[in-house]
């Protein structure tokens, strides 16, 4: 499985599918170094190849076509690392808080105008 790393059920907002492993921030180090090196899809994917001998042509990496969100404890400081206190509001389609399919992150970008940020390790953040 290589998604939801990461989610609202953390008190900290993260990618919930980072390829690479997140940087510390200066706000909180809730993610101790173990588990920053092991959750994320190139550790998982060399890990099945190197440690448990799975076939290169055969491993595959699923793709989730969905979002998570997060409250933000400040809604000023809307980053990686930021202090979370629970979900996001529920889709409309999902119904879940916390859970956005890929329609309603669609949605939601073109009526609020939402901008993205690429970083560097290959996950994408929005505000």
């Amino acid at each position: 499985m290589t998604y939801d790393y990461y989610g609202s059920w953390e008190n900290q907002v993260q990618h919930f599918a980072p390829l690479y492993p997140p940087k510390s921030t200066n706000q909180t180090q809730f993610y101790d170094d173990e588990r920053n090196r092991k959750f994320n899809i190139n550790y998982t994917v060399n890990y099945w190849i190197n440690e448990k001998g799975a076939p290169k042509n055969q491993t595959s990496i699923g793709v989730a076509f969905y979002g998570r969100s997060f409250t933000l404890a400040n809604q000023s400081n809307a980053q990686a690392g930021s202090l979370a206190i629970g979900p996001g509001l529920a889709g409309p389609n999902t119904n879940r808080p916390g859970l956005l399919s890929f329609n309603e992150i669609l949605i939601f970008e073109f009526f609020y105008l939402v901008s993205f940020h690429f970083r560097s390790n290959g996950t994408v953040l929005s505000v």
